[in-house]
């Protein structure tokens, strides 16, 4: 297994080691759904898109990686505005978004940060 990889441009940033962490793709559909004060409900579709997602759950990297994720998505991406490349464990490479505009990853005590990247995939 190889080290995960991302590709923006002329910049990359690959971890400091391979990581292990669960990885969600969760499905979902481009829809909003509400309730009238009837109690009817209504989907409103929005596209004919399904959008996948994949969530990288990183647990205990490095102040390193910390750091270098950090820049990654403010200087590099600048959060949700550049697609960029991942390339998973496996070598799969799709073209994706940080779906997210805040950096929630805590440093605990023994200085490692644990957290949630959601990126969209624009193509698979």
């Amino acid at each position: 297994m190889s080290k995960i990889l991302f590709e923006y441009e002329s910049f990359s940033l690959q971890f400091t080691s391979s990581l292990s962490y669960p990885l969600e793709e969760p499905v979902s559909s481009m829809q909003v759904f509400e309730e009238t004060n009837a109690g009817t409900p209504r989907v409103q579709e929005l596209g004919d898109k399904d959008i996948t997602m994949i969530n990288l759950n990183f647990s205990k990297i490095n102040l390193v990686d910390h750091a270098a994720l950090l820049d990654w998505l403010q200087n590099k991406v600048i959060w949700m505005a550049n697609p960029f490349y991942y390339t998973n464990q496996d070598g799969l490479k799709r073209l994706v978004i940080a779906f997210t505009q805040e950096f929630n990853f805590p440093i605990d005590n023994y200085n490692f940060s644990s957290g949630t990247l959601p990126l969209r995939v624009i193509t698979a």
